[in-house]
């Protein structure tokens, strides 16, 4: 299934990011290192090239200078041979306009430059999202409140008073499709564009398998009860720090019973209608981008499970 989702363009699943945790605590030295690349973000927004096609625009070291020296960073990756690659938050503040980077590129939001992207630059990008937004978030110490002070290369963050460490989150949410033989369930946000809909989903909860987490979502959202949960893939998603725990839930039961306060609609589809709803041919309906894991795990179904 890996392999379905990296060919059918499903981000951040490529495993290209070298995760060389033993070069991290000498990070801080490689800073200014002549090969080092360095993305720049202000408010999760990656900063790209302001013509087409769109490119990431990596930065030298000199970048650091235009920053304050406080400005939160992370080491991505570069083991040893291989180029030190950081990212670093500019803040709300950072005005291109007024720097030396004028003219260079934009900042932009990184779902809508997941098309453009090469996989590998999609998944160090989104990496550095994810580990800036923890830092962001995670300056002070959960145990007694005082500041805490990133340490090895931004993947560590140690309170300044009673030492207590704090590492990186990641949030698991189970994402499912409801099947019963040839029909399968979709369900929509109202915060979400017309016509969009998708599989069901919802965050694992302290205590609960996954299977457990699955079937309670759904009886939750529309009161529907599933017999039979499988795993099938998974994708890391940095908006902010999830893990979609990809999964096929089966019923027999179709009664519906929306609960509004979770989603506004869900129907079933049969197997015709969901190709067609990926074709984009379903008058109404839409599939998620095909970037999404939901949107694997119903081309896998409509093609029999095949993988």
């Amino acid at each position: 299934m890996d392999n379905l989702l990296r060919g059918l363009g499903a981000a951040f699943v490529g495993g290209s990011v070298g995760r060389t945790a033993h070069a991290r605590k000498g990070a801080e030295a490689r800073r200014m290192a002549p090969d080092t690349r360095v993305m720049l973000m202000r408010g999760g927004e990656p900063f790209v090239t302001n013509t087409e096609p769109v490119e990431p625009c990596w930065l030298g070291p000199e970048v650091w200078g235009l920053l304050p020296r406080a400005a939160p960073w992370v080491f991505l990756s570069g083991g040893e041979g291989a180029p030190a690659t950081f990212a670093v938050e500019a803040g709300p503040r950072f005005d291109l306009a007024s720097s030396p980077l004028e003219g260079l590129g934009v900042f932009r939001d990184l779902r809508g430059l997941l098309p453009v992207l090469t996989p590998h630059d999609a998944e160090l990008i989104g990496l550095g999202k994810s580990m800036l937004e923890w830092h962001r978030t995670h300056g002070f110490c959960a145990q007694c409140g005082q500041p805490s002070k990133a340490v090895e290369g931004g993947w560590k963050r140690v309170c300044a008073d009673c030492g207590r460490e704090h590492f990186p989150r990641t949030d698991p949410v189970v994402i499912m499709l409801v099947t019963d033989g040839d029909h399968c369930l979709l369900g929509r946000e109202a915060r979400w564009p017309p016509g969009m809909h998708s599989c069901l989903a919802g965050f694992v909860e302290p205590g609960e398998t996954l299977a457990q987490a699955c079937a309670r979502e759904v009886f939750e959202e529309v009161g529907v009860r599933v017999h039979a949960v499988r795993y099938v893939a998974d994708q890391p998603w940095p908006f902010p720090h999830s893990l979609m725990v990809g999964m096929i839930a089966e019923t027999t039961d179709r009664t519906l019973t929306i609960d509004p306060t979770e989603i506004e609609a869900a129907r079933w589809f049969t197997r015709d209608e969901a190709a067609a709803v990926l074709a984009g041919t379903l008058p109404g309906v839409w599939s998620p981008p095909r970037h999404a894991i939901a949107h694997a795990l119903l081309r896998y179904w409509v093609g029999g499970e095949r993988g």
